[in-house]
């Protein structure tokens, strides 16, 4: 099986993508990954800082545009993982890790460009998270 894991943040495009933040961000990587076959992506750490202010959301939901939908409250979004949200220490970059390792099928054959969308409980943006987002994705190749 292969696999290998790449790092983004909502502030690496920001030159290119001025509308960039850290709940919603397109980000163009340097090369196109080629993914011929069965691929499948599962989200190993999201890193954020959140405001001082609360309220903050029971969970918070990852959406990658390269994965395939699946339903959540009714709707179909292409969600990478749902993460319960634990209320972390303002100013600090906090870590959600998954409990566990939940891979979804990604449905393009190249991967160059992809919007990161991060919501909270109600489907709504996290505008609650400040600065910037970080995300670790692993990608891993499925026996044809």
């Amino acid at each position: 099986m292969l696999e290998f894991t790449i790092c983004v943040s909502s502030t690496d495009c920001s030159d290119l993508y001025s509308n960039n933040t850290p709940y919603s961000f397109v980000v163009e990587l340097p090369y196109p990954i080629n993914l011929p076959g069965n691929w499948r992506c599962n989200l190993d750490a999201l890193y954020c800082n959140p405001h001082e202010e609360p309220p903050y959301p029971l969970c918070i939901h990852v959406l990658l545009d390269f994965v395939k939908p699946s339903l959540i409250y009714n709707s179909e979004l292409p969600v990478i993982a749902t993460l319960a949200y634990v209320i972390p220490q303002p100013k600090i970059l906090s870590a959600f890790i998954p409990p566990f390792e939940r891979s979804v099928p990604v449905n393009r054959q190249i991967v160059k460009r992809f919007q990161v969308d991060i919501l909270d409980t109600d489907l709504q943006h996290c505008k609650f998270l400040a600065e910037k987002t970080i995300i670790n994705l692993k990608f891993i190749k499925q026996d044809d």
